[in-house]
């Protein structure tokens, strides 16, 4: 990662998922530690990290449910927080899966506005090879 160009953007890692009747633990631990390995390198490194919540204004995302702060055991602290309240559904009115968001964010945005990378080639750097 070099300072000058680069942000890590943390998006809704916050315990408002925990509360919904689709979330499950089993990626989470490795989840937690590869993002803790980026954060720790982000300060290492003097490159801003920004943290965003998702809101909504009942149920657990309404900052009133107490479940809109990061998720647990992740340790942050942010040079800057911001909410949103844009659900995963589209102008058609189709919601989208955490996967096919992923997998449409990944074509749109690389080699376009991002390079897509593993924790490792982050922190090694923009001259290191990007993810396969």
């Amino acid at each position: 990662m070099s300072a000058s160009d680069t942000v890590l953007m943390v998006i809704d890692v916050q315990e408002s998922f925990r509360q919904r009747p689709f979330w499950s633990d089993a990626d989470c631990p490795t989840f937690i530690k590869r993002l803790q390995k980026l954060i720790h390198g982000a300060n290492a490194q003097s490159i801003p990290v920004l943290q965003i919540f998702h809101i909504a204004d009942a149920g657990p995302y309404s900052v009133a449910s107490g479940f809109v702060k990061t998720l647990s055991p992740l340790s942050i602290e942010p040079d800057a927080v911001f909410y949103k309240r844009k659900p995963m559904t589209d102008a058609r009115g189709r919601t989208w899966s955490s996967d096919e968001i992923k997998a449409r964010s990944e074509l749109v945005l690389d080699q376009r506005f991002a390079r897509i990378a593993t924790v490792e080639q982050a922190l090694a750097g923009p001259a290191s090879k990007l993810a396969s």
